[in-house]
């Protein structure tokens, strides 16, 4: 039935339990949902070996998308302290491959859907070149890299810092790539106005998820 189709954002933030080393395009979850909606539409659910190969299609073009990861932890794995309140406060390092002919540009964001009072924003670098592949540790001390005003109310990189007994945080590394080369972004523009303003342009997502306790 239509109703069983799977929901694209649940299927977004569910990263860590499909991949471990990034996310697979929006584009491409968009397409393999039109091609099952269509098939069960026209009544033809197809015989195992149909459905093994539509598995393999698409297992193939989720290893050509876009990936996001960290040589600082693993995708669903503990994020180190020192890229906590707890310790340094350093952003941690990230590297990307896979972005889609006509990126112009990258926005990287960091949020945790687990704060108390709902989705906490903790980082939003944008305007990323996109000949740029990677982010070095503590790259929010680059004078070059645009950074809006995090829920922290402080520009740049505010690392994870759950409340103490709260259990497990999960922090949401979202790498954008758009389609714009500057977005139109307001002087002091904080995490949310970025990332509103970035969702306009955008042509593919990757995810990248780490956890963290007090």
């Amino acid at each position: 039935m239509l109703h069983e189709l799977p929901d694209l954002s649940r299927l977004l933030n569910s990263a860590p339990a499909r991949s471990n080393n990034g996310s697979c395009n929006l584009i491409t979850l968009v397409r393999l949902r039109d091609e099952v909606r269509q098939s069960m539409l026209a009544g033809r659910a197809g015989s195992g070996r149909a459905r093994q190969a539509r598995a393999d299609a698409f297992c193939s073009l989720m290893e050509r998308a876009m990936k996001l990861v960290s040589s600082a932890f693993d995708d669903g794995a503990a994020i180190p302290r020192r890229f906590t309140c707890d310790g340094e406060n350093l952003s941690p390092p990230l590297q990307w491959s896979g972005a889609p002919a006509g990126t112009l540009s990258f926005v990287l964001l960091c949020d945790d859907p687990d704060a108390p009072a709902g989705t906490w924003h903790h980082w939003a670098a944008y305007d990323i070149p996109p000949a740029v592949t990677e982010l070095a540790v503590d790259a929010e001390q680059n004078a070059k890299l645009r950074q809006a005003v995090n829920d922290f109310r402080k520009v740049g990189y505010g690392g994870p810092c759950p409340p103490h007994g709260h259990g497990p945080h999960h922090y949401h590394f979202r790498l954008l790539a758009l389609s714009t080369d500057q977005l139109r972004a307001k002087a002091n523009a904080s995490c949310r106005d970025i990332e509103r303003e970035a969702r306009k342009y955008a042509i593919a997502e990757a995810i990248l998820v780490g956890w963290y306790e007090r």
